[in-house]
This record gives C-alpha cells, sequence and structure tokens, in this order.
C-alpha cells in the first residue's frame, strides 16, 4: 500500500503547477525584461510550472505554448489544493 501511495504522490509532483496572480503577466521567449513578448495570460489562469532561473519561471499553457515570466507574476500550486 505504501508503495502504491509513493507512487501515486511522484506522479502528481511531476507536472508542478502555477496560477497567475499578476492582473495579466507577459510571456517572453526569453528569461529577461526585454525579451520578446510571446503571449499574454490573464490573472487566474493555471499554468504548468518547466523551470525556474535567476527569479524567471518558465511555464506552459495547456496548448504547449511556452515562455518565461517574472517569478512574483505566478504562485506556485501546493499538492492537493482546491481552486
Amino acid at each position: 500500500l505504501l508503495a502504491v501511495l509513493v507512487a501515486q504522490t511522484a506522479g502528481i509532483d511531476a507536472v508542478p503547477q502555477a496560477v497567475v496572480i499578476a492582473p495579466e503577466a507577459s510571456v517572453r521567449f526569453a528569461p529577461q525584461p526585454t525579451g520578446t513578448v510571446h503571449f499574454t495570460l490573464a490573472g487566474g489562469a493555471v499554468v504548468r510550472v518547466l523551470q525556474q532561473q535567476h527569479g524567471w519561471t518558465q511555464v506552459q499553457r495547456g496548448d504547449g505554448r511556452a515562455g518565461w515570466v517574472p517569478d512574483e507574476t505566478v504562485s506556485r500550486l501546493l499538492r492537493g489544493a482546491v481552486l
């Protein structure tokens, strides 16, 4: 039973998510303030977190488009959290 619970928990953690907490977030091609804007996300949008580096989070929408936002524009969702 413990092995099953560990496997299920590992599967949940394999796809970390975040929610956009800013009114709108400009998603950039590169993790820098001068990077070209790829698309925007509305506040409340839930995205997949791909990686983080130097104050930036790489996020991915449900349709697969990905880019970088400043860390302060998103908040990681905790496992089991309800929106």
